[in-house]
């Protein structure tokens, strides 16, 4: 009989697994940015995959940031992606980009016909007048059909160029340029789908023809591959029409990721010089933090700070004490971690007062506000416990007593006062962020 145990211990193990794998859920943001548009946009993927608009990015756990770029150039450009957990000063840089492809990417597409007399070798070779002019007439048709071949070689050259100079244009869009491509094949090309195993006998056939034009001729043909040329362009343009012109970049996104730099520059075989630098702020959404801190806090007691005394009359008379009382301090800070702005949240801390006999401990309780870019330096106010010196049995400011020797008692009380404090950040001070 199958121990029920067993069938327990799975369905336990499923339970949990169900919880933990919902409790690792973890939200992805996409940023996307059209670098020929120069506009950005923020989305975040919902649970059915979809991909919804938002304002900014913000999250409270872990996930993915997924920057893509479109009408990227892949030819053209390299880039390079760099996270940054604090801000940095400038918010975007952009540096002017410089003209286009040099025009040494042109070839020189031109072959020029050799010129047939009249008096060629065919011509020359009957004496007879109607020979002669048959002769001619077909020296005349052998050289208009070896010039429509030429022709057809510059056609080819032409495209080439104009597909080579598509395949690195920084300034189309991706749609643009493969709709561009498409028009130039179709217009010289005809509707031929750009594949070797069409190319191949499309290439031989002229190569074939050029050579046999060319020896009726006596002529030497011009060093010049059909094949060689249309395998150049059937290369080309597969290359430009099943290349994605995206550019896309995933990192492990954390609440501590507050902006995305990319450089984008040109790759080196692409004869460019000009650099493009954006950042994306990420507004991660502001969690609770926790710092320690240690300093002086200054502490005011309205009855620390009085001095009693007897007064020639014998009567309790009251003077000022000191104004303020040092108070070596520890803190613990809590405030939201924003990446700008001005922050500032509670604090709670004790201290030691640095002069006077009596050394009671002073608590703390109170607003913060933390200052610089690592928050080095924290000031703090609010209001503060500990014990202090007041009249005891009953007597009061005024009160006549027996003589001018008569010792004013006092007892030790709990009393509520006021403080402020400078105090620095302990991971600054020890060299940990």
């Amino acid at each position: 009989m199958p121990d029920r145990r067993h069938h327990h211990y799975k369905a336990i193990i499923f339970v949990c697994f169900l919880f933990f794998a919902h409790a690792g859920f973890t939200q992805d943001y996409i940023i996307r940015h059209d670098l020929q548009k120069d506009n950005t946009s923020f989305f975040k993927i919902g649970k059915e995959k979809d991909t919804i608009p938002v304002r900014k990015i913000g999250f409270k756990k872990p996930g993915r940031i997924i920057l893509k770029v479109e009408n990227f150039n892949p030819f053209y450009w390299n880039a390079k992606v760099t996270t940054f957990e604090k801000p940095v000063e400038e918010q975007s840089s952009y540096i002017q980009m410089f003209s286009g492809l040099t025009k040494s990417l042109g070839l020189n597409m031109n072959f020029n016909m050799p010129v047939i007399t009249k008096g060629s070798a065919a011509g020359q070779q009957s004496n007879n007048k109607e020979a002669l002019i048959k002769g001619l007439e077909f020296n005349q048709q052998t050289y208009n059909r070896l010039q429509a071949v030429y022709a057809r070689a510059n056609e080819i050259r032409a495209l080439e160029s104009e597909l080579t100079a598509l395949k690195f244009d920084r300034y189309k869009s991706e749609a643009e340029i493969k709709s561009q491509a498409n028009t130039d094949v179709m217009k010289v090309m005809g509707p031929v789908q750009m594949k070797f195993e069409e190319i191949l006998p499309m290439g031989s056939e002229l190569d074939r023809r050029q050579k046999e034009l060319s020896d009726s001729l006596g002529i030497t043909p011009l060093q010049f591959s059909f094949l060689n040329e249309l395998a150049g362009v059937e290369k080309i343009y597969n290359e430009i029409m099943y290349t994605s012109y995206k550019f896309s970049y995933s990192i492990s996104g954390n609440p501590d990721i507050n902006e995305l730099k990319l450089d984008i520059f040109p790759r080196a075989d692409s004869l460019g010089k000009d650099t493009i630098t954006k950042y994306f702020r990420i507004q991660a959404k502001p969690v609770l933090r926790i710092r320690n801190s240690v300093g002086i806090a200054f502490t005011y007691f309205d009855d620390k700070n009085t001095s009693y005394f007897v007064k020639p009359d014998s009567t309790i008379g009251k003077g000022n004490g000191d104004l303020f009382t040092p108070v070596l301090s520890v803190f613990m800070h809590f405030y939201n971690n924003k990446s700008t702005g001005f922050k500032w949240g509670g604090t709670f801390g004790f201290g030691i007062p640095l002069l006077g006999e009596k050394k009671d401990i002073n608590f703390m309780l109170g607003l913060c506000s933390l200052l610089g870019r690592n928050e080095p330096v924290i000031l703090s106010a609010g209001v503060t416990g500990a014990k202090v010196d007041r009249l005891g049995k009953g007597w009061r400011v005024g009160q006549k007593t027996p003589n001018l020797s008569f010792q004013i008692p006092t007892s030790s009380q709990f009393r509520v006062g006021g403080f402020v404090s400078v105090t620095f950040n302990l991971n600054t001070i020890s060299g940990k962020q």
